[in-house]
């Protein structure tokens, strides 16, 4: 279940489709990430994952895996940025 999906489901947002990935950002400290297929590199500074279209990576300090399930996880640290590539 998705966790994400169904908070937007809630309160009625408009989507075509399911979203690709998705990420809760915790004020820079901590950050949940779900709809990878899998993680390709961890890192204190990045960890990035791969998606069925490219890659999201996570840059920051301290960073380590908290959590880790089929396709989401939590990340714990000083979270600098999330980008797509």
């Amino acid at each position: 279940m998705s966790y994400i999906l169904e908070v937007a489901k809630s309160i009625k947002n408009i989507f075509t489709g399911p979203l690709e990935y998705q990420f809760i950002n915790y004020g820079g400290k901590a950050l949940y990430v779900e709809g990878f297929l899998r993680v390709t590199l961890i890192g204190e500074e990045k960890i990035e994952f791969l998606l069925k279209k490219g890659m999201v990576t996570i840059e920051g300090k301290k960073l380590n895996v908290a959590e880790i399930t089929a396709g989401s996880c939590v990340i714990e640290g000083e979270i600098e940025g999330v980008y797509e590539s």
